[in-house]
């Protein structure tokens, strides 16, 4: 078993768990069509076992391999114990069943599905990412199926877990999470006494924070090893372009914390970003680029380099909690919408992807409210 060292450990006010209670009940990452990690949270570590199989009657077994030690301040906990338990050997597109449990630890059953290799199928994800808008919980995910009349397949998380409030004893575990890293997430800071707890909660392979995940036709690449304030590095041009150019799923979309089109807060640093990075993502087709920092929710046109309007362009989606507090009165030319709302607790967006189209919805909710919609719009490949 690998363990990792403590780097800070504070004592904050917050109700105390059982010893042997859940801090963050099961939940599933670093999704592949051939495996899943099932990590959990607790306040002490814990010996746990999964138990998986295609049916309730599960078959196999597997046990914790990786417990990393971890501060997480931001709720209100001493300190806990990441448990990882990556399960190998799966066969794509198929439902599995786990039970999670041990000496010390509840039974906590779920189930989950491994990623597809098959292009000609739906699929559907959720998005989101920043302050009060992270990581789904059972009623977001329920009311996201009913909606698109398909299962939400995975969670695109674009960064600055540190300071979402939802990784927490009701979070669903049964949707993976892909998540990005932000700029919160790599800082000693008042809500992050830990500047790897990103690499705790997440199971990235080797560490490396720029990855992709093959879900069908859809091709997600993820770039959390920048810093979030500089321009992108040249490895990390080198590495999209590498990876997009060998890409062999129609649908290659890009999921990243830093801002490139903005009219918020960082909208500053927008033009050196995209300038180095843009041009790529549109000479090797990315129709949509999925963006958080900011703290509104915006969609641009399909723009060039420039922010002109180009048909086969990509869309830059920010969702950074669309707490509306920074977006300008008038906006930028290439912006084709801003929720311009009172401010709301979160909201939930979706893309369901079909053959050559994907459709795109923004709903907002308020505390005790039910969901209403904000925006849609549809992207086609290739215009």
């Amino acid at each position: 078993m690998r363990r990792t060292p403590a780097i800070l450990v504070l004592l904050v006010a917050g109700c105390r768990m059982a010893a042997g209670d859940y801090a963050a009940k099961p939940y599933v990452v670093n999704p592949k069509p051939d495996g899943m990690t099932i990590a959990w949270a607790t306040v002490n570590e814990t010996r746990g076992f999964v138990d998986y199989g295609p049916t309730p009657a599960y078959g196999r077994r597997a046990t914790v391999q990786r417990v990393d030690e971890t501060n997480l301040r931001q709720y209100d906990l001493e300190h806990a114990f990441i448990h990882k338990v990556r399960l190998r050997g799966l066969n794509p597109d198929t439902k599995y069943y786990y039970r999670v449990h041990g000496p010390e630890l509840p039974a906590y059953e779920n189930h989950f599905c491994t990623a597809p290799v098959r292009h000609d199928r739906t699929v559907c994800f959720m998005i989101g990412g920043d302050r009060n808008n992270a990581w789904p919980e059972d009623d977001d995910v329920a009311f996201v199926e009913d909606t698109a009349g398909t299962r939400v397949e995975f969670f695109v998380d674009v960064g600055d877990f540190a300071v979402c409030r939802r990784f927490r004893r009701g979070w669903q575990g049964r949707v993976p999470v892909v998540l990005a890293r932000g700029n919160h997430d790599n800082e000693v800071r008042k809500e992050n006494a830990d500047p790897k707890q990103v690499q705790h909660v997440y199971d990235f392979d080797d560490d490396k924070l720029d990855f992709t995940v093959a879900w069908g036709p859809v091709l997600l690449v993820v770039n959390g090893g920048d810093q979030i304030y500089k321009p992108v590095s040249r490895r990390a041009v080198d590495w999209l372009e590498s990876v997009l150019a060998s890409a062999a799923q129609p649908w290659k979309i890009v999921a990243c914390h830093g801002v490139f089109f903005s009219d918020g807060l960082h909208a500053k640093e927008g033009p050196p970003r995209r300038r180095q990075i843009w041009p790529v993502f549109h000479r090797f087709g990315v129709p949509l680029v999925l963006t958080g920092h900011d703290h509104i929710y915006s969609r641009t046109t399909r723009i060039d380099v420039d922010g002109r309007p180009v048909p086969d362009g990509p869309c830059n989606l920010c969702f950074g909690g669309i707490l509306v507090e920074y977006s300008r009165d008038v906006p930028s030319p290439w912006m084709a919408y801003q929720f311009r709302g009172p401010e709301v607790r979160g909201g939930i967006a979706f893309a369901v992807v079909e053959g050559q189209s994907a459709q795109i919805k923004l709903y907002t909710r308020k505390r005790g409210k039910d969901y209403e919609l904000q925006d849609q719009f549809e992207l086609t490949l290739g215009k």
